[in-house]
This record gives C-alpha cells, structure tokens and sequence, in this order.
C-alpha cells in the first residue's frame, strides 16, 4: 500500500533582481539565485526543482508585490482583471508546473510583518506595525497589527498604501553604479546594485547626514565613497527628499500618526533614513529588517508559526436541471467539481452573505471543462480563475455584485 506523500512547506519569495528560497523553517539556511531573463515566477520555479523528492509534496507560500493585491470596489460588467490578478496566475502557473501541490500567495509587507513578530521577544497583546518597503522609485506602507501574546504569533494586514516619486535613487546618486549580477555587486547586499554599491558606508553616513539636515557647513561633507566618487551628504540628502515625501504620502494615507513599530525593508531602507529625518514620527521604533526576513517571515507563515487573518473565500453556486427542477449546489472553491457552461459562461459566487457574479466570453466556454480557483484584492471582491483541466491557460474574470 503507497503511502500517502508527506507535506514540505517551503517559501519563496521572487524578486526583480533576488529569488530566495527557504525549505528548512522560517530559521534555517535560505537559498538565494539571481532572477533571469525569464522573469521572478521562472526563476522562483527553478529553485523549487532541488526540493522534490519522492514522497513529498511541495506546499508553497510564495510572497508578491504589496500593488498585485489592489483591485477595484465594483468592476463594469465585462471588465478586464487587475493587472495584480493576472500575475500571481502566472506565478501559481509556473510554481504548479514546477511540482508544487498548493500554493498561498501573500503579500511581502504581511510577510516581513512575521518575521518581525516571531522574533519579538515581549509578549503584547497588540502592537502596532507600519512596514515600509522602500525600492529606488516606490514606497509602500503597510499597516498590520501582531498579536504577541500566545505561542502562536497573529498578524492582520489593516491597510496598504503605495507613492511613487519620480527620480531613481540609484541614478541620481550613482549614475554609473553596476549593474545587477556585476562582479563587484553583492547578492548579499541587498536586492538591488543601488544598494549593493553603498553597502559597508552607512556608518558614517549615519553621522555625517543628521549633522548636515541642522549645519550647512556639514553638506560638502563625505557620506559615501563608491570606488571612486564621492557622495557628499547634501548630494544624499537631496537625492532622498522625494522619497520622504513619498513616505509620509503613504503613511498618511493609514494613520494613526505614532508611535508605531517601523519596519523598514528594501534595498535603500538601508541607508540612514531615521537620522536623516525622513521618517520622523514621535515615539516610533524603528526596526531595518535583514533582506531576508521576508522569505523567513513567508516560512514562518507556511510552517503554522504565524497565523496571517486571510480574505474569507467565496463559495460557488452551480446549477442543474433534475426531473425538471433547478438545482442549486454550494461549494468551496477548491472542492467545486469540474464544470462546464453555456455561452454566454456565467458563474454565479457568495460572499458573506452577498450574491456575486463572473462572466467569460462565448468563445471561451468551449474550451472546458474548468476547475475553479479564486484570487482576493483589498479593494473589491477578487478575481475568479477558470483553469482548464487539459491544462491550457486559465481565463480571469472579475467578480461583480449581481444586480445593477
């Protein structure tokens, strides 16, 4: 008798210029690749090949872009999905291609909010986190609670929200500065060669910049030496102003205005940015967490160590005539059995209560029958997916409130 296939739960978190991998727990070692040509989902796909193993089945909690999980509170009838849909369907479609039984999608804020609550060390019933994820042109702040107070860490998203600004970090300071997968960038640095570039001069930026925000004298003054050239502290300064507007855009768009715990990832979180004045709430802590930590935090999601509040999923309604009386079925999602439909294809979904609705084009309803999966936004009530069971693409479609 075959024995049934023990779960691995294994995170993944892709990147534009990083993919890391973690197999061993939110506290053991982490694989890191460059992403290729292909894109993140093909090279996050490509980490898992070392992983399978006979009697296993991959169970995968993978991290995405904080904007892929933005949607729209009630799409035109015949609407096109978010773009955010749209690609944690290809990155389910690769990782599933791959070997991978399930896989969970969170966002990357959520999950670096766990690893900060695993390895807290006071227990609080709440606490308050605003997870600021920098990159060199977007900041995004996510408002989240932990729960401390149990064995078993709690972590809720309360809100995200994203501002962009218009200069590069890296090309206003480092104009010539290498490029990703460069001899002299580091992978370990961070997750871009901006930040692989400064790496090892923060120390004295974190002197230098604080003085020159209060002393003019102190801007001609040394902040980092990049072989060559010098970055002086008023060049620095000026080049993060847009970013810290773009920060307190963000945070104000959340609330409550402090204190709270801020966790900062991202290449440039890096950098000074506290005493460079950039965030400079009253009473905030501010935590820059390791590049790392979002993977780990992923693991630590995927091994039950931290328990993320998820979206409530939709229950699907299917229909059938027998001995000439309608039939009205419900089921989860992933139970549903394969089901075809009639152009033009209408699928009838509830959610708390609230009757919603997918349609798909007459050309697409031949090409069943579909298995069904569904992908949550903040915003509204999700996309549902419809995956052929041959194995072709699946086809989105936003789900609507029924009625006018």
């Amino acid at each position: 008798m075959d024995r049934p296939a023990a779960a691995m739960p294994v995170a993944v978190s892709p990147g534009p210029h990083l993919c890391r991998v973690a197999a061993h727990g939110a506290r053991g070692p982490v694989d890191t690749g460059r992403t290729g040509p292909a894109g993140p989902a093909s090279s996050a796909a490509s980490l898992l090949s070392p992983h399978l193993a006979p009697g296993t089945r991959l169970e995968v909690t993978v991290t995405v872009p904080d904007d892929w999980t933005a949607g729209g509170a009630q799409p035109a009838a015949g609407a096109q999905p978010a773009g955010g849909a749209r690609a944690r369907e290809e990155l389910w479609a690769a990782l599933t291609g791959a070997g991978a039984r399930s896989v969970r999608v969170i966002e990357a804020s959520v999950a670096a909010a766990a690893w900060w609550a695993l390895c807290a060390s006071a227990p609080a019933p709440a606490r308050d986190l605003l997870v600021l994820r920098i990159a060199c042109r977007r900041v995004t702040a996510a408002r989240c609670t932990a729960d401390l107070s149990g064995a078993v860490r709690q972590v809720r998203l309360l809100g995200i929200a994203s501002s962009r600004y218009a200069a590069a970090l890296g090309r206003v300071l480092l104009p010539s500065a290498p490029p990703a997968g460069h001899p002299g960038t580091s992978a370990a640095a961070g997750d871009d060669p901006f930040e692989a570039a400064l790496a090892g001069g923060h120390r004295r930026a974190a002197v230098v910049l604080p003085r020159a925000r209060q002393v003019t004298r102190y801007r001609t003054a040394m902040a980092y030496r990049v072989g060559g050239t010098v970055l002086t502290a008023g060049a620095v300064l000026d080049a993060l102003t847009p970013a810290g507007l773009a920060i307190r855009s963000a945070r104000s768009e959340l609330g409550p205005a402090g204190p709270l715990d801020v966790l900062l990832t991202g290449g440039p979180a890096r950098l000074p940015l506290a005493r460079a004045g950039l965030i400079d709430a009253p009473g905030d802590a501010i935590h820059v967490l390791d590049p790392e930590a979002t993977v780990r935090g992923a693991a630590a999601i995927a091994a039950g160590d931290v328990v993320v509040t998820a979206p409530a999923e939709p229950s699907v309604l299917l229909e059938r005539v027998a001995a000439g009386l309608l039939e009205v079925s419900r089921h989860a999602l992933g139970d549903a059995p394969a089901v075809e439909f009639d152009p033009p294809g209408e699928v009838r979904c509830e959610s708390a209560g609230v009757r919603l609705m997918a349609r798909i084009g007459a050309d697409e309803t031949a090409r069943g029958p579909w298995t069904l999966g569904w992908w949550p936004d903040r915003d509204g009530h999700g996309t549902l997916v419809l995956r052929p069971v041959t194995g072709e693409p699946g086809v989105l479609a936003p789900l609507r409130r029924e009625g006018p």
